[in-house]
This record gives structure tokens, C-alpha cells and sequence, in this order.
């Protein structure tokens, strides 16, 4: 009775990359499968059309699919799996890792952490502790560095391109285009992706920034750029747009509408004041479907930034700010100590 008496408005869940093989705790393609027949169980698929409608009283649970980044897998791994069960979904897909060599700065960063062989490398004549016990807390720091470079983010990606290590020279071709590489050169991936009635694709800026860091003008070019970009791309209307790291202001809000886009995705609901321009997520981080329920079932309680401290101890406030590919949440890890059989309790 739970999932027909709470909000009736879509639940709208969030995956970054799907990795073909992943290590343990991390959704791949067989646990993605895995949670895609869960759901599809369990609620009601919806169009990213009708992410505007509302259930009736008595249906059950309706429910969106979202993709954040761009990244190869979505076209490769994830995409076939949903085309094979019929599953609608909105691909919001950030332009800078189409070109081959360049990557996203939180995807370069994940990679860093997970694949990097030496003991550390130097930068700006600094040495980079990366032997295991500090690797975290040397990309911590440089990390801090990075994002307070001006202008932002030119300069954060001068130093990844001209100063940070490449990843072409400790991460395999296979490793890296099972992780963290953007969709094909040539385009054609975006562009069936595009034309394909079960899906639509979404603005996602041209480099990932937080957007509220940005100045104002850089800001707009990184929404219209990567706008323009997908409509050359797909030969359709891009209208929607998902803010990168779930950080956006109002003034982000009053961008894109001047770039002609009408409805924006967020994270979390910071003013909760235009339904249209802060649709709430839930990301997904765990291959988990007891959590996965228990996230879907509760997921506009989840996406509100007005938890007591004590509440959002419990839910997992780390996961408020987008893990890089592949992390896992303090929620998840707490789900995977309790394990509590949440689809007993809310499906049935």
C-alpha cells in the first residue's frame, strides 16, 4: 500500500557510467540488467515526455531513468540493455570527451585514483604522494587546487591537458573506454541515441563545471555551446538540460532559459519555488535492489535539501554531492550493513 499513497508525481533516478565489467560494488551491466527487471517488477516506466504527468491514485509508482555525462558506455552497455526490455530514458551528454584525449575532470580523476601505477608524480615542482595511503588525500588536495583556478574552468583543464599525468600512459584502450571515455568521435553514437523514440538526449555543458562557479558569460557559452552542439549533432530541439554536479542557482535557472531551453534536472531541489527548472534526482551508486527500492519508493523525501542534521545522517548526505564514477555512498554503505529486505516491505 506504501508505493500508492506517497507523492504521485515520477520518481526520477539518476546513473552516471555503466561499465560493461565493474568491480565489486559498483553497477555494471549484469547488476544494471538486474536492477532494470527489479524495476520494471516493481513500478511503472514512464517517457521522458510525461515527466510531467501524475499517476492515478490507485497505479503504481512512476518512474524515469536518467543519464548524467555522456560517457561511451551509455551507448554501448547501458543503451542495448534498455532497448532489450523496452525501457524509456533521457541521456544528458556533455560535449568535451567526444573529441578523443580529452576527458571530463571528475572522470580523469576517477581514473587516477583507480589506475595509476607509480608512487606519484610532481606538479608545479610539487611531489604528488600517490602510494595508496595517501592517494585520497593528495587528489583531495589537488583537487582544491584545480577548482580554484581562475578562469574557471579554462585553467582547471590547461593544467589536466599540459601538467597532470596522461592517461594514455597507465590506463589501457580497453580500461578506458569501458570507463571514462566519451561517445565516438564521429558523432554517430549521440545521433542514434537522438532518433531513437524510446530515448531523448539533454543538454549536460560542454566541460561539467559547477556552473555556479563559473562568471556569467562562461556560465551561458557552457550551456548554449553544448545546446547547439547537440542539436547539430541530432538534427533535433534540445530543450532540456541536467546541471552538472547538481549545482545551479537561480541565476543558472535565468540562463537557460535565455538559451532557449524549458526544463532543468537537478539533484537536489535548492528553492523549491519552479518545478520545471529543478526536477529532483536520486543517484544510483549501488547495485543494491533493496536500496534501489527503498531510494525509488522515498525519492522526493530523499531529493529535498531541508533534512534535519539528524535525518540526513541517516540517508546519506555525502551522496548529495555526485560521487565520482563508480564511488559508493555513505547511504549505500549503510544499506549494506542493515540489509533490510525493503522489497517485502514495499513492493508486494
Amino acid at each position: 500500500m506504501v508505493n500508492r499513497t506517497l507523492c504521485r508525481t515520477p520518481s526520477v533516478l539518476l546513473y552516471h557510467g555503466v561499465p560493461r565489467t565493474g568491480r565489486c560494488g559498483e553497477v555494471d551491466a549484469a547488476r544494471f540488467e538486474t536492477q532494470v527487471l527489479f524495476l520494471k517488477r516493481h513500478f511503472a516506466f514512464i517517457h521522458p515526455d510525461q515527466v510531467g504527468t501524475r499517476r492515478a491514485f490507485n497505479a503504481r509508482i512512476q518512474l524515469l531513468l536518467t543519464f548524467d555525462d555522456g560517457f561511451r558506455n551509455n551507448a554501448e552497455v547501458v543503451a542495448p540493455i534498455l532497448r532489450r526490455n523496452r525501457v524509456p530514458a533521457i541521456f544528458f551528454i556533455s560535449s568535451r570527451h567526444v573529441t578523443p584525449g580529452k576527458y571530463l575532470f571528475s572522470a580523469y580523476l576517477a581514473m587516477l585514483l583507480r589506475h595509476f601505477k607509480a608512487n606519484g608524480f610532481k606538479l608545479r615542482g610539487e611531489f604528488m604522494d600517490m602510494r595508496l595511503n595517501y592517494r585520497q588525500g593528495t587528489l583531495s588536495r589537488v583537487t582544491r587546487w584545480l577548482s580554484q583556478l581562475k578562469p574557471y574552468p579554462t585553467a582547471l583543464y590547461r593544467v589536466l591537458d599540459e601538467e597532470m599525468p596522461r592517461l594514455e600512459d597507465f590506463v589501457s584502450p580497453d580500461d578506458m573506454r569501458n570507463e571514462c571515455a566519451g561517445m565516438s568521435e564521429d558523432q554517430v553514437q549521440v545521433r542514434e541515441l537522438a532518433r531513437d523514440p524510446l530515448f531523448r538526449v539533454g543538454a549536460h555543458t560542454v566541460d561539467h563545471p559547477r556552473l555556479e562557479e563559473c562568471e556569467r558569460t562562461e556560465a551561458f557559452c557552457q550551456i548554449t555551446e553544448n545546446k547547439l552542439w547537440l542539436e547539430r549533432v541530432s538534427g533535433q530541439t534540445c530543450d532540456t538540460i541536467a546541471y552538472p554536479y547538481g549545482n545551479y542557482s537561480r541565476e543558472t535557472i535565468e540562463l537557460c532559459r535565455l538559451a532557449g531551453l524549458d526544463r532543468g534536472y537537478a539533484a537536489l531541489q535548492k528553492f523549491a519555488s519552479d518545478p520545471d527548472w529543478e526536477i529532483p534526482r536520486i543517484g544510483i551508486y549501488s547495485p543494491s535492489v533493496d536500496l534501489l527500492g527503498f531510494k525509488v519508493v522515498w525519492a522526493r523525501a530523499l531529493a529535498l535539501d531541508y533534512w534535519p542534521r539528524s535525518l540526513t545522517s541517516v540517508i546519506g548526505k555525502k551522496e548529495r554531492n555526485c560521487p565520482l564514477p563508480g564511488s559508493v555512498g555513505i547511504a549505500d554503505e549503510t544499506s549494506a550493513s542493515m540489509r533490510t529486505n525493503t522489497s517485502e516491505t514495499f513492493f508486494e
